[in-house]
């Protein structure tokens, strides 16, 4: 006899989302429990007209984060096996009864999910069998690929299965603690599934469910996608600041909570670095914006340590799966790495070369030429460029002229540390200063 499934959807202002999410699945379960945060969009209103007694309401009043959220819907749904899926996710035909019948068929199997595919376009996959890297972000082969082109396997193993359609074996999921209440948003179905891993279940991605995913729903706005699922858009990466911000801080979480003591110390060891390149590879592309967002994301990190610490104390003292037989499914590429290749590396070379240059001049401002350096120079207050006019030289004219003023060529290299060029480069990234042309 088939277990008795109940579905969780979380909602939060998704009034233009959730009632197809609720209509793709109440015919496919045997409960449907939705879970408002807070919403102002009277989108809980709406789901009560629509649905009335077909749907178990649960009114939190405030906005608690997808993972407490979560936690509420399951506890409130008496059920074998728990659908969770995202408030912006409809569930194709059939998609319920084959993820259940994957969980049932095989006992070692704790978490299966569906393929996720594009909402704005259908023929293409956001994920099939995702992983994440050795920094703890998530990747996925398949994501981009046109579904004609995912293998033919029913089943394939996957680190973790996301939550537009993912199915937990209710007993497993109460084992584990459920969805972890300090991750607001984002990462939380990773490090569910990392768990349930850790428990010794195995989690996979079953090809014959599909579901269909738009973004941006949980968050109760539309967003472009992640700052890695750049396959699925042309132009550049599209991301926000928040999610910048959540992705740093939960993966963090996640990681110091889950590995193992030698990995943990590797990963700490790399995991700042690595941020702080990322950084200058954005504001050496120009993305003054989403790098900000990157300063914020490394003061969530440093606050969320204390509470991913007493997390790790949890989850390690449940372990029953060493490192070894998890790690094995990550991918072998870095995210973080493979954005400073396509997007940063010479620009990120070329910027920090630059502000060094720049502040090696500024130091030399005050250091005179008694040691046939560069005459000290009086600086005015910053300025912002623009383009030379008719009688009117640019600030890097006016820079350049006042370096001749004192005998030295611009052209040539500036203290034997920069040239021309970069030092033209920090002007256009508004760096400099405007710099007087008479001696101090």
């Amino acid at each position: 006899m088939s277990g008795r499934v109940a579905a969780v959807i979380v909602n939060y202002n998704g009034v233009r989302t959730i009632v197809a999410c609720i209509a793709s699945v109440v015919a496919q379960v045997d409960e449907v429990v939705v879970v408002d945060n807070g919403s102002t969009d009277g989108s809980a209103d709406l789901v009560e007209r629509e649905f009335g007694e077909r749907v178990t309401l649960l009114r939190l009043g405030t906005n608690t984060g997808v993972a407490i959220s979560r936690n509420a819907g399951a506890r409130a749904a008496p059920a074998s096996l728990l659908l969770f899926l995202d408030s912006d996710a409809t569930a194709c035909d059939g998609m319920v009864a084959t993820l259940r019948d994957t969980l049932e068929r095989d006992r070692s199997i704790g978490v299966a999910g569906a393929v996720v595919l594009d909402a704005r376009d259908v023929d293409v996959v956001q994920a099939r069998g995702p992983t994440i890297d050795r920094w703890g972000f998530t990747f996925d082969e398949s994501c981009g690929r046109r579904v004609a082109e995912l293998p033919d396997d029913p089943v394939c193993e996957s680190f973790y299965v996301s939550c537009c359609g993912l199915m937990v074996d209710a007993a497993l999921f109460q084992a584990i603690g459920g969805f972890d209440d300090g991750i607001f948003w984002g990462c939380e179905d990773v490090d569910l599934c990392w768990r349930a891993r850790l428990a010794g279940a195995r989690v996979v991605s079953v090809g014959g469910a599909r579901t269909i995913h738009m973004g941006g729903g949980s968050l109760g706005v539309e967003l472009e996608g992640s700052l890695y699922t750049a396959k699925l858009r042309r132009g550049g990466y599209k991301t926000s600041s928040l999610r910048i911000t959540m992705r740093e801080r939960n993966t963090f979480r996640m990681m110091v909570a889950n590995l193992e003591a030698g990995n943990l110390v590797l990963y700490l060891a790399l995991c700042v670095p690595a941020l702080l390149a990322e950084l200058l590879a954005l504001c050496a592309i120009g993305r003054w914006r989403v790098a900000a967002a990157y300063t914020d994301a490394l003061r969530a990190m440093v606050t969320a340590l204390p509470g991913a610490l007493a997390r790790r104390r949890i989850v390690q003292a449940s372990r029953r799966v060493p490192d070894s037989a998890i790690t094995c499914l990550w991918s072998r590429r870095y995210q973080k790495l493979d954005f400073l290749r396509q997007n940063g590396v010479p620009q990120t070379i070329a910027f920090v070369f630059a502000v060094g240059s720049l502040a090696t001049l500024l130091s030399a401002c005050g250091s005179g030429s008694a040691s046939g350096s560069l005459p000290a120079v009086r600086v005015r207050s910053p300025v912002t460029l623009g383009s030379p006019g008719p009688s009117q030289p640019s600030d890097w004219t006016t820079f350049a002229y006042s370096l001749q003023r004192q005998g030295y060529n611009p052209n040539e290299s500036v203290l034997g540390t920069a040239n021309v060029a970069n030092l033209q480069l920090a002007w256009k990234l508004n760096l400099g200063a405007a710099v007087d042309a008479q001696p101090l």
